[in-house]
């Protein structure tokens, strides 16, 4: 029992689980290395003009996933903003946001 996740972290729980250990160690604290270990990597790819500083901006669609999110944050780069939007504190799971409302309606939250 793994206690509240989101789906992708339940998957990667599994994932683990059935490749006893070889993906990675089934912890919300391995998932969260794994995840911005990689994240870290690939934004070392993208292109950035002007300073360092970056944004990332996240529609948490009310759901877990900005509960999730904001234990990440300590897990990536210092010079990263995070913001969340949809962040649950209002509002219901999905409704007007998320990514199922701008694949339905082709516009953004």
């Amino acid at each position: 029992d793994y206690g509240l996740l989101t789906t992708p972290q339940l998957h990667y729980m599994v994932c683990c689980r059935n490749t006893g250990g070889q993906y990675g160690e089934a912890t919300i604290d391995g998932y969260y290395h794994k995840l911005s270990t990689a994240f870290v990597e690939l934004s070392k790819q993208a292109s950035c003009s002007g300073d360092d500083h970056r944004t990332l901006k996240v529609d948490c669609a009310n759901g877990i996933g900005a509960l999730k999110l904001k234990e990440m944050k300590h897990y990536l780069p210092q010079g990263l903003s995070v913001q969340l939007f949809n962040d649950g504190t209002k509002g219901k799971l999905n409704h007007f946001c998320g990514a199922d409302f701008v694949k339905s309606h082709q516009k953004p939250p």
